[in-house]
């Protein structure tokens, strides 16, 4: 958006999400909290987040260059107040980095995860040992 008055030009810009439409769909069975690898096929595995009175969680990681696609929005199972997404083409051995995106305002990390990123950069400083 642009206005001017002749001499001076100010420039604003906005974004702007629309509710997506979320799949309603029960959780398989036997799946935890957290992540879940496929015991069959090492290039899969399933994200299961509670998230009570949640309508929409988007999965965003280094597997779709951070960035909120609907391919990533996590189905809902609401008997259970969970979301649920299945991850394909995962690269087996591989520590794959994540965040939940809750109704496009909040990042969290996975509650049952042994990484947590930090949103500040300053995961480098993190040593080996820690």
């Amino acid at each position: 958006m642009e206005a001017t008055d002749g001499t001076n030009t100010e420039t604003a810009s906005f974004t702007y999400a629309i509710r997506p439409t979320v799949t309603e769909e029960p959780l398989p069975a036997g799946l935890l909290d957290g992540l879940n690898f496929d015991p069959n096929d090492a290039t899969r595995a399933t994200l299961v987040l509670y998230a009570p009175g949640k309508e929409f969680v988007h999965v965003i990681g280094d597997f779709n260059n951070w960035t909120v696609n609907d391919s990533y929005l996590m189905k809902r199972d609401s008997t259970q107040d969970r979301f649920w997404l299945e991850l394909t083409g995962l690269t087996p051995q591989f520590d794959h980095l994540y965040q939940y995106l809750v109704e496009l305002d909040i990042n969290i990390a996975d509650p049952y995860s042994t990484l947590i990123l930090d949103g500040y950069g300053n995961d480098n400083f993190i040593d080996e040992t820690t």
